[in-house]
This record gives structure tokens, C-alpha cells and sequence, in this order.
């Protein structure tokens, strides 16, 4: 049986016998492709997989979606569980792994503007990590407590990434008013802006505000049949 709703990554091994598949459902799975069947599936996630990324030995799988959340996963050990390399701040939207000069990290991007590079490798953690030469990497390791038997115990998430790339300011709500001929934006740095829809320009900035309260304290007694519609998809 395959995934319960749409599919959002598919990603192929080299050889075109296995591939794995993230779905909104929440789920990974690992497919033979010459039996046509799911030989494993992975349940990290606690909302929609959006986008994978795996190693060039197809060993080590990295996910992330609406969750925020980022795991690894060594998929040559069946029924593992994955172990979260980090959290984001908004949901992720690609992962690009890069293995430049043996330094095993990986670039995310998110529904914010700004580009992260976050260690691939587990904190606290001798795991190890081909790299596209064929070498391997050694996991990041911390002062472990020479008490720990557990490796359930270990803190495995990085708390800050290696880089961060800064995007621009960017929509992320928008309110028109009932004159139909103004607008109120909220950007991803939370300020409120006011525009002129007829004349296409910005009439204000009015800073950290509430949106909705804003909205209504410039309500009017007028009715104004709606002409146009604001799309933010992009930004």
C-alpha cells in the first residue's frame, strides 16, 4: 500500500532499483522498484514531508516539511528510527546537501527568504557520512558525559546553523479594506504596511501593529463591490 495523500519528493538511487517518496500524509517511504512494493516505511514527522535529500550511497536520508523539523535517517538499518538534526523556523521547502571539501553540511531553504547551512551530522554523535568523493566524515562531537549508556540520553540537535544567507523582507498576510482601494501587508519581519491599490504605491509604514486591529479601526460605512484580489504567493 502507497502513501495516503499527494506526494511531494521522490528521489532515485543511482542504479534505478530503489527510490524513496515523502508525502504530505507524513510518511517516508523506501520502494523497491524490481519488486514494486514499499520495503520500509518512516514515521518522523508529525505533518506533511515536503522535500529529501539522501547521500550518493543512498544510505543517509534527510527530511523536512511543514513540521519544521529536519531528520537524518540510516536506511541501511531497518526499522531505525530518525534522529533530528535541527529545527527551523518556518516549514521547509528544499535541501540540498553539500559535501564540498569533505565538510558534510546541508543548505535549507524556507517558506522565510533567508538560506541556512546546518551540519549534517548529528551533534554528540561519531556517526559517519559518505561524501561525493566516496569518503567519510566524521559526526560532530561534544563533551559527552562519560556516565551516558543511553544513546537515547545524547542531545543530537544543532541549536544555530553554520551560515545564514539573509533574504529580503517578504509578504506574508495581506487584508484589503472595505473601500476597495487600499490594502494592509504584514512582512515576515512583522510590520504592517499600507498601500494604494489604485495609484500602486506604499502610503505608510505603520511598524509592529496588529494586522486585524488595524484592519478594523480603518473600516469605513461604505460598501464597495470587490474588483480585485491580493495574491502573496510569491512574496
Amino acid at each position: 500500500k502507497g502513501h495516503t495523500d499527494n506526494v511531494r519528493s521522490v528521489l532515485l538511487n543511482q542504479d534505478g532499483t530503489e527510490c524513496v517518496s515523502g508525502s504530505s500524509d507524513g510518511t517516508v517511504r523506501l520502494w523497491s522498484l524490481g519488486q514494486q512494493r514499499c520495503v520500509e516505511t518512516f514515521r518522523m514527522h508529525e505533518q506533511g514531508v515536503w522535500c529529501l535529500a539522501v547521500d550518493d550511497s543512498f544510505r543517509y536520508l534527510f527530511t523536512a516539511g511543514k513540521d519544521k523539523r529536519i531528520f537524518l535517517t540510516d536506511m541501511s538499518e531497518g526499522g531505525q528510527e530518525g534522529v533530528l538534526l535541527f529545527t527551523e523556523e518556518f516549514p521547509v521547502l528544499s535541501l540540498a546537501l553539500d559535501s564540498t571539501y569533505n565538510d558534510q553540511s546541508i543548505w535549507v531553504s524556507t517558506t522565510d527568504t533567508s538560506i541556512k547551512k546546518w551540519s549534517a551530522c548529528p551533534r554528540e554523535y561519531n556517526g559517519e557520512i559518505a561524501t561525493n568523493d566516496g569518503a567519510v566524515v566524521d559526526g560532530v562531537s561534544g563533551d559527552e558525559d562519560p556516565g551516558i549508556t543511553d544513546v537515547d540520553e545524547l542531545s543530537f540537535a544543532h541549536e544555530s546553523p553554520l551560515i545564514v544567507l539573509p533574504g529580503d523582507r517578504c509578504i506574508v498576510n495581506c487584508r484589503i479594506l472595505n473601500n476597495k482601494r487600499q490594502a494592509l501587508t504584514t512582512d515576515n519581519k512583522g510590520d504592517v504596511t499600507l498601500w494604494d491599490v489604485l495609484h500602486a504605491c506604499k502610503e505608510s509604514n505603520l511598524g509592529h501593529v496588529d494586522i486585524d486591529v488595524e484592519g478594523e479601526r480603518r473600516q469605513e460605512q461604505l460598501y464597495v463591490p470587490n474588483w480585485f484580489s491580493c495574491d502573496i504567493k510569491t512574496g
